[in-house]
């Protein structure tokens, strides 16, 4: 009997793993990609900060504001722009995942998760570029640093 229902979870593809977005930690290849810090290119924007609560109704809208933001910040394509989302002990693993899910489904091309932050941005300005050229070329999964 056992083994007829675990033939019957694999035909049925109950171990098959799903997944959005495919990304690693940051582990501080930037400075060794751009020849400056993370430290150095976060200050070259101006973060909106979002911080979850957990409070369910205040999370809810957190989200509910954050991903306006995103939209917004996406759409206008200022690369001056950005988000800050810090998680921290009271954020819950939906809202963890609902932020990157967010990022996924309205194509943000750049953003970087270190430690319990994630920073979103639209890609690099001309100027930046100039001040700071890309030292060498790392495939950062769906969190690529689009150039």
């Amino acid at each position: 009997m056992l083994l007829l229902l675990f033939l019957f979870l694999i035909m049925n593809s109950v171990f098959k793993q799903y997944s959005l977005v495919s990304m690693d930690k940051y582990h501080g290849e930037f400075q060794e990609m751009y020849g400056c810090t993370l430290e150095d290119f976060l200050k070259t924007k101006q973060f909106q900060t979002y911080e979850f609560t957990g409070d369910e109704l205040q999370d809810n809208q957190i989200i509910k504001n954050y991903r306006a933001a995103l939209v917004t910040m996406i759409k206008s394509k200022d690369s001056l722009m950005g988000i800050h989302v810090k998680f921290n002990n009271k954020t819950t693993y939906e809202n963890f995942i609902r932020v990157f899910d967010y990022c996924y489904i309205e194509n943000a091309k750049v953003y970087i998760y270190n430690k319990d932050d994630l920073w979103i941005t639209n890609p690099a300005t001309k100027a930046f570029k100039e001040k700071y050229p890309l030292q060498k070329h790392y495939n950062w999964s769906s969190s690529d640093i689009h150039h």
